[in-house]
């Protein structure tokens, strides 16, 4: 066996697919070679999925992703943000390590339930690449950003001509887009001046639309 020891001034340098080439020459007859054969090296890179979840609501699936295997990875393990495991035997937490795909990557998930959900903003994704990858142990962060809506319900008497509801919504990591649905379930476009207003978050509606069959 012959092997080339890439340093680190070279392996750091390795972001994308690399191919070497591995080549042989007859000693006892040269004019018949070189002979060569590539040798591809491929960086292990590995993508936190991150997850949104409405406070209370159901069980949420978050997971990381490693590509450049080939292999499968030999261990995979989930920890909260204070190093607690939660990969197995943990009230709440279920985890699934996956199984590698032809084309060299592997999905692990976490699935948080809802009883959970607050417990933690920012788990851990470990995985250990397999002995023949010759890499090292990845901890990768993935974010569970809960937020809440916070409904304001109205009470009206007959002949109000106009009232406005809303809701608060808060803990999102970016801007919401925002939508309503009426009372039969519709949407409501909003550019329907006749009987709403959509403002920012905030429907406000005209008697009409309460107005008894």
């Amino acid at each position: 066996t012959t092997k080339l020891t890439l340093k680190s001034s070279i392996v750091s340098q390795i972001t994308s697919v690399n191919t070497f080439k591995c080549s042989a020459t007859s000693i006892e007859h040269p004019a018949s070679g070189p002979f060569e054969r590539d040798v591809v090296v491929t960086p292990i890179v590995v993508t936190a999925v991150n997850k949104e979840v409405l406070s209370g609501t159901d069980a949420v699936v978050i997971s990381c992703k490693a590509t450049g295997l080939t292999a499968a990875l030999q261990t995979v393990e989930w920890q909260k943000s204070d190093g607690t495991d939660v990969t197995s035997g943990v009230t709440g937490y279920t985890s699934s390590a996956g199984s590698i795909s032809s084309g060299g990557s592997q999905t692990t998930t976490l699935t948080v339930a809802s009883a959970q959900n607050n417990a933690d903003s920012t788990y851990s994704c470990l995985i250990t690449p397999a002995t023949a990858d010759d890499a090292t142990r990845v901890s990768t962060p993935v974010t569970l950003n809960v937020f809440t809506i916070t409904p304001h319900d109205r009470s009206i008497t007959t002949g109000a001509t106009q009232i406005a509801i809303s809701c608060d919504i808060a803990g999102l990591g970016s801007a919401a887009d925002v939508t309503w649905k009426d009372a039969q379930g519709a949407d409501v476009p909003p550019g329907d001046s006749t009987n709403y207003i959509v403002d920012n978050g905030k429907a406000a509606f005209n008697s009409a639309l309460r107005r008894p069959n």
